[in-house]
């Protein structure tokens, strides 16, 4: 679907904010509608609990340490937190203000840093660490120096702008450091990491910035851990149904998508033309390059389509409730869209062997891409099965009519 159109634009903004938006917005509106302390507070604390098996579950079972220990985290500093109303001791303090500098700058650097299993070298390390913050935090604590606890709340802005929250300044610009490295990571890989990593941010953060011994920061801490969990759960399903190199859905969504369908519908099938050439003639990165660009153009298929890879150079394009006479037009279309354009591949200028005399800087070669199509029509009762292979016996014979065609 085309990012530029209303729908694409909604779904973006929705694959930016849910379901963390609607999580945090429950955890906002639930003191609300629950007035009464008692229920409340219950509600508050088995949401905690609840979450903390459910991660727990999850991590260990689909092997997610950055999960768990994200939680051992939210769970220290759900513990470390004084657990009576202000005014705070000295000890409360230091004890407040330390978690709020030490639990954003953890959330955040879990949530970026690569996968490590727990009991690998990196896992272990990650707990050292983390025991030693909780080590160090308990010690000031009982020891409770009033310099630290001077040190914790030192202002380095006029301190009217921050009067609002009992949160001294080094842990409100922990907060920011940590969200603006999460911030950083969203246009990378690792965006989805940096997204969980934002929502989380902003979940412990309204925890810490109110009455942290109020049943309302614990709600906060519940919802912090959820959206953790609901981004394992999705990535995991990501990575089950969505092809990972050119981001269409996978071979999996395709028979899903299929066993829902019913009535008339048609499917095309799509082959790069000539694919084992280039890969042959300019390596595999170049064919990946490839890929990806046809991938883009097929994804912004209309007529109701939905593109999906089906397995090496081929994809499939499936039209619910459209006749082959509905979907040609739309077809050639695509199949022109790939043609015309002329893909400037990183690269291309260098063949795969090293020439034994240095020549001068190639400029950046053009690469010609076709794709050929055969397209079949689901017939009454017909099974999807025999309508992918008919179009396959459609595609092959656009190829053997000389590509960059479609046949039915």
């Amino acid at each position: 679907m085309n990012a530029t159109t209303p729908r694409g634009i909604a779904r973006r903004i929705a694959g930016w904010t849910l379901p963390e938006a609607a999580i945090l917005a429950a955890a906002i509106i639930t003191p609300r509608v629950l007035q009464s302390p008692e229920p409340f507070t219950d509600v508050a604390t088995f949401s905690f609990y609840a979450v903390l098996g459910a991660s727990a579950f999850i991590s260990l079972r689909l092997l997610r340490s950055r999960l768990l220990l994200s939680v051992i985290v939210l769970v220290l500093a759900w513990r470390g937190l004084p657990s009576l109303s202000p005014p705070f001791s000295v000890g409360e303090r230091i004890a407040y203000n330390g978690i709020g500098i030490l639990l954003p700058l953890n959330l955040a650097a879990l949530a970026l840093l690569p996968e490590r299993g727990l009991l690998t070298r990196g896992g272990l390390t990650r707990i050292i660490v983390i025991a030693i913050q909780a080590v160090l935090v308990q010690v000031a604590v009982n020891a409770a120096p009033p310099a630290v606890a001077s040190a914790l709340v030192s202002r380095f802005v006029p301190g009217a702008l921050t009067t609002w929250t009992r949160l001294g300044q080094p842990a409100l610009a922990a907060f920011a450091i940590a969200g603006l490295a999460c911030a950083a990571a969203l246009p990378f890989e690792s965006g989805r990491g940096g997204r969980a990593g934002l929502w989380a941010l902003a979940a412990t953060c309204l925890a810490l910035i109110g009455n942290p011994a109020s049943p309302r920061a614990t709600l906060f801490f519940a919802a912090a851990g959820l959206i953790l969990v609901m981004t394992v759960v999705e990535t995991s399903f990501l990575h089950a149904y969505r092809d990972a190199l050119t981001g269409l859905p996978g071979r999996r969504s395709l028979t899903d998508a299929l066993e829902r369908l019913g009535g008339n519908y048609s499917i095309a099938m799509v082959d790069v033309d000539h694919f084992k050439r280039i890969n042959d003639q300019f390596g595999h990165d170049t064919g990946d390059q490839v890929l990806r660009l046809v991938s883009a153009r097929l994804a912004a298929v209309r007529n109701g389509g939905t593109a999906y890879r089906y397995g090496g150079e081929e994809f499939a394009l499936v039209f619910p409730g459209r006749g082959v006479d509905d979907v040609r037009e739309e077809l050639e279309r695509v199949r022109e869209s790939i043609s015309e354009r002329k893909f400037q591949v990183r690269g291309l200028g260098r063949l795969r062997r090293r020439p034994s005399t240095p020549k001068a800087k190639r400029p950046r070669a053009a690469l010609e891409i076709t794709v050929s199509i055969g397209v079949a029509e689901a017939k009454s009762g017909g099974k999807a099965d025999d309508v992918i292979m008919a179009a396959d016996r459609a595609l092959y014979s656009a190829k053997d009519k000389g590509r960059n065609r479609v046949e039915s």
